[in-house]
């Protein structure tokens, strides 16, 4: 971690090689082309999922179990 006293040069830099790191090890931060439609669907299946969890988190006849199970399987994506 850069000093707060580091240069701006030093800090862009050190940015650039923690942004490397997170795509590296941990898939973050990668940017995707994705056409209209494909961001559509990505928004839509993020609804979904937070309705899922918003019915969740209300008083629901849900057993933890179950609860767990859904929660522990979501966002989940198909073959990835």
């Amino acid at each position: 971690m850069p000093l707060k006293s580091a240069s701006q040069e030093n800090l862009s830099d050190w940015a650039g090689r923690l942004h490397e790191v997170m795509i590296r090890e941990r898939n973050i931060g990668i940017r995707f082309n994705l056409d209209k439609e494909r961001v559509n669907c990505l928004k839509d299946y993020l609804y979904a999922n937070k309705l899922i969890v918003d019915c969740l988190n209300c008083q629901s006849n849900v057993s933890k179990s179950v609860r767990e199970k859904i929660l522990d399987t979501m966002l989940i994506l198909p073959g990835v």
